[in-house]
């Protein structure tokens, strides 16, 4: 069997490269993957982002390129927010992507985005490729995210003026205060397109999402995510909980061995989800996970 070769595509700023990057070192160490991480730059890179790409180039899990910054001035306002800039950034680099893609002797098999970037998944068709979105945060953020198209047809005014908290089906209320800045203000452009991205998640335009989470953590979120109900039929796609991923604090080396077997059922059922593995494949699974190591190596 061929090796499996995922590309990650990670959005500017820290933040977002982070995640990406130690997502990426887990399917290499865990799952054997080929991990290539194409890094969106802003302009040019903080010290803390180089010394993080080579942090983990310095492991030999990923193959890390930052791509070259495209101009958005024309597309945006001279006072757009930030977020506003990187989906706009993340926009504009599709065909930077493109040309890297052309470029590999292996092609990917599976292409990750974070949630800012949905609008490269139409890449993955053009060239074959499964594709998902990686939401770092919890599955909580998940569910607001993919119910907001929906609170936006249906709650009248700013989410700040509403006393109550809002229902989301299936999970804990949301109030204004569990709202990200860019959710509040209704009349920027930066709520429009945090929209855009929650209705983007659940289309067919991703196979699944990969989110940083567990079922002892948030099983009865991830439930409503993933059975049948109200929420489960707004988030259309699959739901993995592949959680607990985080960045190591320090030179720590940790061996696990046990208490990962749910874990190990996620990745089983997105593997074959992607490439229809089979029982042996899944065992092998199994064995490496057992054998992995949490810290930097």
């Amino acid at each position: 069997m061929e090796q499996p070769h995922a590309l990650l595509v990670a959005s500017p700023g820290l933040g977002h490269l982070i995640p990406i990057l130690e997502l990426g070192n887990r399917l290499s160490s865990v799952l054997n993957f080929r991990v290539t991480v194409l890094a969106v730059t802003s302009g040019s890179s903080s010290l803390a982002e180089t010394e993080a790409i080579r942090a983990v180039v310095a492991r030999g899990t990923c193959e890390v390129t930052e791509l070259p910054s495209v101009d958005i001035d024309y597309f945006v306002e001279p006072d757009a927010t930030v977020f506003t800039k990187i989906v706009e950034k993340m926009r504009a680099t599709k065909p930077v992507v493109q040309d890297a893609i052309k470029l590999m002797t292996q092609k990917p098999t599976v292409m990750i985005v974070d949630f800012l970037g949905t609008g490269m998944m139409s890449i993955a068709d053009d060239v074959g490729m499964a594709k998902y979105v990686y939401v770092a945060s919890h599955a909580w953020f998940l569910a607001v995210l993919v119910y907001l198209p929906v609170l936006d047809k249906v709650v009248e005014g700013e989410y700040i003026d509403i006393k109550e908290p809002m229902k989301i089906p299936g999970c804990r209320p949301v109030g204004a205060d569990d709202l990200m800045e860019t959710m509040l203000d209704r009349s920027n452009r930066h709520y429009r397109e945090c929209v855009r991205c929650g209705e983007e998640i659940p289309m067919t335009m991703s196979d699944g999402v990969l989110v940083n989470t567990w079922e002892e953590l948030q099983g009865n979120t991830l439930a409503a995510l993933m059975e049948d109900g109200e929420l489960s039929r707004v988030m259309k796609v699959p739901v993995y909980a592949i959680g607990p991923i985080v960045r190591p604090n320090g030179p720590t080396i940790v061996r696990q061995t046990t208490g990962k077997v749910s874990i190990v059922c996620v990745f089983r059922q997105w593997w074959n989800a992607v490439f229809g593995a089979n029982d042996r494949t899944c065992m092998w699974i199994r064995v490496k996970w057992s054998k992995v190591y949490v810290g930097s190596a």
